[in-house]
């Protein structure tokens, strides 16, 4: 009797960690499945300070769906908001939308933030970021501020002081502004961009695109059409140090530097307004300045002795700014005459930037969209961040590794039964559209990462891309990145449960086989 009396009280203990663990590694959902439940108070409840704060926020509006707040939502604690490319979150062009504490890690990805506002001499009306801050697949737009229309990342001043950091990738930045300097994002701290776009932001003083007063680096990334009152409408630099590579500036009203400002493998063309470079602009070799002002060194340039080029038409496609694939949009190469319609000439960016910092991070041999570098034919990677004649995205495997697929050819059978093998793990294959329509907003590739494989695989046409609906049965909820326009509504999808709930549930079943062969025993 004694021991069926500790196997109960065992298995008992063991129900309550499992419960515990479970629970814990579920996200917090804004909204029961309709735009109408998804309101501020649903998610207030989420936040920190909320009372179902768990670090974690995801949403089920039934679709796509903006949620208007009326006060900043303080992050005090590490927060990460996943709005699944359907939610925006706005300010209603009178409150900022978020602010983020020191010593706090916050992450927004797949979210909109939208029409933030700060009167006056304020900061950041998308998001004033004086921690850790990380944005991931998502838009800032229609922001503004004093100083950081979209972003503000923050420097404190003084010895010992906080140095905010700011990490921002595959996002989209378009009508920012700013009363005074970084129409996009202003940053006294250290900040990364990378394959993202600024397009159409503003500063009345310098910064359209970014103002940096802090350490910036920008890798594989596009300024289309940013405007500052004085100068640097792409990039504003005035302390720290800044190096820019493999990105591509067109329309800007130029771009400004003040002691370091380094860049390489880069196009600078077609400004608005004061030539493409003012200030001190070092040329780190493989650029292209369709002027003189930057000051490169090689091909039609003062000094021919280098490796750029100066005086010289990079051959950008004259629709501009379009989505070429990926998740952002991109100014793409003329790769021959009427190549996109309307090119005279091939670039001269092709097979001309320095493969030796195409191959290494943070390039990787890859562009602004995801697409293999160098192209197809090419010894070398195009300069800029659009690589032209790329065979294809690479797919990416779930244990991480980028690798090239090629187009495959459909066949007259594409439907299958698929048999779910739990131990197995797929690698999706998508295939990319070189051309396509022009949105007025970028549009994200959805994703979908199941635990089951079909035993046979069923082809797709090479010009479709695939949707966020799988035919699949996981043995866990898939993670699944949404499209931005044209998909269906989805519902949010909780986070799986965490190793040490897995665990604990193995500890459980083991707990009641242990009980059922106590209750065996002779009495």
């Amino acid at each position: 009797m004694a021991w069926r009396g500790l196997g109960r009280r065992c298995l008992i203990a063991l129900v309550f960690v499992v419960v515990t663990a479970a629970s814990s590694a579920l996200a917090c959902v804004v909204g029961t499945g309709t735009g109408a439940s998804c309101t501020e108070s649903a998610l207030d409840a989420c936040l920190p300070g909320g009372g179902s704060f768990d670090g974690t926020v995801t949403f089920n509006c039934g679709g796509a769906a903006t949620i208007t707040v009326t006060s900043t939502k303080t992050i005090g604690a590490d927060t990460t908001i996943d709005g699944g490319s359907l939610i925006t979150i706005s300010g209603g062009s009178s409150v900022r939308v978020f602010y983020v504490n020191s010593f706090t890690n916050f992450t927004a990805q797949n979210l909109t933030v939208a029409n933030g506002n700060v009167a006056g001499y304020g900061r950041g009306g998308g998001i004033s970021n004086y921690g850790n801050l990380t944005v991931t697949n998502s838009i800032l737009s229609g922001n503004s501020a004093g100083s950081g229309g979209g972003i503000h990342n923050y420097y404190g001043g003084g010895i010992g002081a906080l140095v905010a950091t700011a990490t921002v990738s595959n996002t989209t930045f378009s009508g920012n502004s700013a009363g005074y300097g970084g129409g996009g994002i202003d940053n006294g701290g250290n900040l990364t961009v990378t394959n993202s776009t600024f397009s159409g932001n503003s500063a009345v003083y310098g910064g359209g695109g970014i103002g940096s007063g802090g350490n910036l680096t920008i890798t594989n990334s596009t300024f289309s059409s940013n405007n500052a009152g004085d100068s640097g409408g792409g990039i504003y630099k005035t302390d720290g140090t800044v190096f820019v590579t493999d990105s591509t500036f067109s329309g800007n009203s130029g771009v400004y530097g003040y002691g370091s400002l380094m860049v390489t493998n880069t196009i600078l063309a077609n400004s608005s307004s004061g030539g493409n470079c003012t200030g001190a602009v070092t040329d780190g070799g493989h650029n292209i300045d369709d002027g003189t002002t930057c000051g490169f060194t090689g091909t039609g340039c003062t000094t021919t002795t280098g490796s750029s080029f100066c005086s010289t038409n990079p051959q950008l496609d004259p629709a501009g700014l379009v989505n070429n694939g990926g998740p952002t949009q991109t100014l793409a190469l003329c790769t021959a005459a009427g190549a996109p319609t309307g090119c005279t000439a091939a670039s001269p960016a092709i097979n001309a930037g320095d493969q030796s910092v195409c191959s290494t991070l943070p390039v990787n041999n890859l562009d602004q969209r995801g697409f293999t570098r160098p192209g197809v034919g090419a010894s070398n990677c195009s300069i800029g961040a659009f690589e032209a004649l790329s065979a294809s995205a690479p797919t990416q495997t779930p244990g991480g590794t980028a690798t090239s697929t090629p187009t495959q050819t459909p066949t007259e059978s594409p439907t299958s039964t698929p048999t779910s093998t739990p131990s197995s793990t797929p690698t999706n294959t998508s295939t990319s559209t070189p051309t396509q329509t022009p949105t007025a907003s970028p549009t994200l590739t959805p994703t979908s990462t199941p635990n089951s494989t079909p035993t046979n695989t069923a082809t797709s046409s090479p010009t479709r891309t695939p949707t966020a609906s799988v035919t699949l049965t996981p043995t866990s909820p898939p993670t699944r990145t949404a499209t931005r326009t044209g998909d269906p509504a989805i519902p949010a999808v909780p986070t799986p449960m965490s190793p040490a709930g897995l665990a604990m549930i193995s500890l459980l079943a083991l707990g009641i086989g242990w009980l059922l062969r106590v209750r065996q025993l002779p009495r």
